[in-house]
């Protein structure tokens, strides 16, 4: 009887854990759909959201997969031909992104950590107005 009830405890809680990742699976695969049919148009604001959304749902479920995700926001944002002046303060918040992700979830390792920090110098580089040397946000 005991073992039963501890099969069944067991098996219960693995499936309550699973469902969170169950629904953020069907959250990025519709993201990842959106993104699909996204057109460019006079915004890319619509665009980079999506990327970031993504980024954070895989949060959830894989922490190399949201990097990977951010990342490709930070190159989407570089390679678009639109002018915006909201571009560097975009890839500013991507970049802190990363540091959080890497230096405080989970238990970070030594390497991650350095990352992070690089990140966080990043951000305030892309960030800071190069005419008075302050924080551009």
């Amino acid at each position: 009887m005991k073992k039963t009830f501890l099969l069944l405890f067991l098996f219960g809680g693995l499936m309550l854990r699973s469902e969170p990742q169950i629904d953020s699976r069907r959250v990025i695969d519709s993201l990842k759909v959106e993104l699909t049919t996204a057109e460019l148009g006079d915004s890319l604001l619509p665009i980079s959201k999506l990327y970031r959304q993504i980024g954070r749902a895989y949060e959830v479920v894989h922490n190399d997969s949201a990097i990977a995700w951010y990342q490709g926001q930070v190159r989407f944002l570089k390679e678009t031909d639109l002018q915006s002046e909201k571009i560097d303060s975009l890839i500013g918040s991507v970049y802190l992104d990363l540091s959080y992700l890497l230096g405080f979830i989970g238990y970070p390792t030594e390497i991650q950590v350095e990352h992070s920090l690089a990140y966080a110098d990043s951000a305030y580089a892309v960030l800071k107005a190069p005419e008075e040397g302050e924080l551009a946000i």
